[in-house]
C-alpha cells in the first residue's frame, strides 16, 4: 500500500510500534470475547472478529450448556444472562464453531485486547464442547501490552485507554464482543497514526534536504493527513531508499494539493 511505502521511506522508527502495519487490512482480525467468567471454567458466550478495515468478520452470541455457571461479576459487565441469551436465540456452540475455525484460520494475525485471555477461554470452550481448531496455535498478538510499553505507568484497561486517546466512548457502554473490537480498531487507528505522521515530519526533516515549502507541506501532513494526496505515488516506482526521489515525490504531492480541486481543501 502507498500509506506503508511512504512511511518507510520516511519513518523508519514507526516500525518499532508496528501498529499502521495492521491497519485497512482484511488478513488481520480483531478478536474479542464474552465469557461466562474469569477461571478455568469459564466458557465463551459471544464472540467477534473485525478486520481492521472495519468490517465485522464473524459475530454471534453462544448458547452456555446446562450445566455451566455465569458468574454474577460476569454478567454485571457485559449483560449476557442465560434469559438474555436465550430471548435473542443464541445459538449453540456446536453450530458455530466450524465457521468461526475457518475465519480465525483466514487471519495472518489476531489482535486483541489482552489475547491471552481470550485464547484461553477458547481453548477452553473448545475443551469442553469440542471444534477443530487449536486456539493457541493462532498468531495471536497483544496490544494492550504493546500499549502498556508505549504509556508506561497508566492504566491499561480498554475504555480508560480509549478515553486517554480522545476516543469518545458512548455512555453506557455495554462491553459486547463486537464493541470492544471497534474500540480497539479505533484505538490502533489513532495510535498507528499517531506515530507514523509524527515520526514522517521528524525522519523527513532529520534526513532530506528539504525547503521551507516541504517543511510546511509536511506539517500540514502531520496535522490533517489527506489520504488522496497519496493516491498520486501509486503511479511510481520509486526505490524506497532513494531520498531524492523521495523528495520529488513530496514536490509532486505539493502540485496535486495547489491544483484547483484541493484549494478549497486546504
Amino acid at each position: 500500500m502507498v500509506w506503508s511505502w511512504l512511511k518507510k521511506i520516511f519513518a523508519p522508527e514507526a516500525r518499532t510500534s508496528g501498529w499502521a502495519d495492521l491497519l485497512d487490512r482484511s488478513d488481520v482480525l480483531i478478536c474479542d470475547t464474552e465469557t461466562s467468567g474469569l477461571g478455568q471454567g469459564a466458557q465463551v458466550l459471544e464472540i467477534a472478529l473485525v478486520n481492521t478495515m472495519g468490517a465485522t468478520v464473524f459475530s454471534s452470541l453462544v448458547a452456555p450448556p446446562k450445566r455451566l455457571r455465569i458468574q454474577a461479576d460476569a454478567s454485571a459487565i457485559n449483560g449476557l444472562t442465560r434469559a438474555f441469551l436465550k430471548k435473542n436465540n443464541a445459538p449453540p456452540w456446536e453450530s458455530i464453531v466450524d465457521r468461526l475455525g475457518m475465519s480465525l484460520r483466514s487471519a495472518s494475525v489476531i489482535v486483541g485486547w489482552n489475547t491471552d485471555f481470550d485464547s484461553r477461554l477458547l481453548a477452553q470452550t473448545v475443551a469442553k464442547q469440542g471444534g477443530h481448531f487449536d486456539a493457541a496455535a493462532f498468531p495471536w498478538r497483544d496490544l494492550c501490552s504493546e500499549y502498556r510499553s508505549m504509556r508506561p505507568g497508566k492504566n491499561a484497561q480498554l475504555t480508560t485507554s480509549a478515553r486517554r486517546e480522545g476516543i469518545t466512548v458512548p455512555r453506557g457502554y455495554g462491553h459486547r464482543a463486537e464493541q470492544d473490537c471497534r474500540l480497539v480498531l479505533e484505538i490502533l487507528r489513532k495510535m498507528g497514526n499517531e506515530v507514523t505522521s509524527k515520526a514522517l515530519v521528524r525522519a523527513y526533516r532529520e534526513s532530506l534536504k528539504t525547503t521551507q515549502r516541504q517543511y510546511a507541506f509536511m506539517d500540514k501532513l502531520c496535522a490533517d493527513t489527506d489520504t488522496e494526496l497519496y493516491d498520486l505515488a501509486a503511479r511510481y516506482h520509486l526505490d524506497p531508499d532513494n531520498k531524492e526521489e523521495a523528495s520529488k515525490l513530496i514536490d509532486k504531492l505539493i502540485a496535486k494539493r495547489d491544483r484547483q480541486e484541493y484549494r478549497d481543501e486546504w
